[in-house]
């Protein structure tokens, strides 16, 4: 992911668990991804009315990880979409390139060639 502001957003929560509606704001700036020293990261989950087999609220720890996306935040449960806060226009890279664009580009190098051989005097 690109550095910048973004907002995790919980689209399915867990089975027994209620959707946590409000999103949650994180930023990933220079230097997040080797801070140290790497912190667990908690997450309380609200368990739904409607399931009775669940305790009020559930702490489940989340496993650490050898480079963590930005251990000071804390996220959400089952975090399936995020969404950028704020977008960055990189290079596209692995772009295909249109046929007609090559060909205009040889062409070009061909008459500029043509052209300097003939004011060199070059046979």
């Amino acid at each position: 992911m690109a550095y910048g502001n973004y907002a995790l957003n919980e689209i399915k929560p867990p089975k027994g668990y209620v959707i946590n509606q409000e999103p949650i704001p994180f930023e990933i700036a220079k230097g997040t991804f080797e801070q140290s020293p790497i912190q667990a990261l908690e997450i309380v989950n609200k368990a739904s009315t409607k399931d009775t087999t669940t305790s009020s609220d559930k702490m489940i720890p989340i496993e650490q990880s050898a480079s963590p996306r930005n251990p000071n935040n804390s996220l959400s449960s089952e975090i399936l979409g995020i969404t950028p806060t704020t977008l960055k226009k990189y290079v596209a890279t692995g772009e295909k390139i249109s046929t007609w664009i090559t060909i205009l580009g040889l062409l070009l190098l061909f008459t500029i060639a043509l052209i300097w051989k003939k004011r060199s005097g070059i046979k």
